[in-house]
């Protein structure tokens, strides 16, 4: 879609079909019009182009994405199972598998791996019981049952938050404690890894810690999705250096104070779901001091 001066409105067509088709929410959710207000005419070009590069997935989205990411495990070169049969041994694993969810660098109840934990038992006909917490999958491990294990998260972006969860100390019994890190190394089993969406680096942070796991993204985000690097394609080629500099300009007029304007990781991502917005976005999107946020963090 291009962007001219004259015609700023585009964005406000864009984000009306958007949610005439229900891939976005209404203006009540996701204010565009209020968001667009806080540039100045100078800027408002680059902040057009900025809003066409921002992806929202709504929960429909969510849901069709986790599923085609779970069914990629069907082909995977990994998938074992008691017999010579692909297909008997993909049921075997669904009927096994045990699936758990990555929690934060400080475990809570609304960590956004729950969601999908769920989505497991409501879209995939995972049994409810095959579905713990990474406590119990710890211990299913430690047991050595060799039943595969498959951890859920929506999101991978630094790897932080796996590195935390694959690296913690959980009971495993009354008088013991270990981690996914050291037990792996004792009992042999398959273990994946699903986010929603990843980026590269996460990726990579994940095959270091983790060697062990195998990570199946339903869509990995490069360099070139950050509106910070000098690749990126959120910006005609001309625009890039301008772009960063808007949103640097526009982060500290709106009071974000240091590097955060960047978003965590200095990753810049233009992401959000509907149950959630990543660290890793611009806290320009959803900023609410002094700023008109295009959509609320939840």
């Amino acid at each position: 879609m291009e962007w001219i001066l004259e015609e700023p409105e585009l964005s406000l067509r864009k984000a009306e079909f958007f949610s005439l088709i229900n891939l976005w929410p209404n203006t009540a959710d996701l204010d565009v019009s209020g968001w667009l207000s806080n540039f100045n005419e100078g800027e408002r070009i680059l902040a057009g182009h900025l809003l066409s590069g921002f992806v929202y997935l709504n929960r429909s989205v969510v849901s069709a994405l986790f599923i085609s990411a779970f069914h990629q495990l069907s082909t995977s070169p990994y998938l074992t199972g008691p017999t010579d049969s692909r297909r008997e041994n993909w049921e075997w694993f669904r009927q096994n598998v045990v699936v758990t969810h990555v929690e934060g660098e400080t475990p809570s109840t609304t960590d956004s791996g729950h969601i999908f934990a769920r989505l497991a038992r409501t879209a995939l006909g995972i049994p409810e019981a095959n579905i713990v917490t990474p406590e119990r999958a710890l211990r299913i491990l430690s047991s050595g049952s060799g039943r595969p294990i498959v951890f859920v998260d929506d999101f991978l972006g630094s790897g932080s938050q796996f590195s935390a969860t694959w690296e913690r100390f959980y009971s495993i019994s009354s008088a013991h404690e270990s981690n996914f890190k050291r037990e792996v190394s004792y009992h042999s089993t398959s273990i994946y890894f699903i986010p929603l969406i990843a980026t590269k680096s996460g990726v990579d942070c994940v095959a270091e810690v983790a060697p062990q796991v195998s990570i199946c993204a339903a869509h990995v985000l490069d360099g070139r999705d950050s509106a910070l690097t000098p690749d990126s394609q959120v910006w005609p080629e001309e625009l890039r250096e301008q772009g960063v500099e808007m949103i640097h300009a526009a982060s500290s007029r709106a009071g974000i104070q240091g590097d955060d304007w960047q978003g965590f990781g200095k990753l810049g991502l233009c992401l959000s779901f509907e149950h959630s917005t990543p660290d890793a976005t611009l806290p320009i999107f959803y900023h609410e001091e002094n700023w008109h946020p295009l959509i609320k963090r939840t």
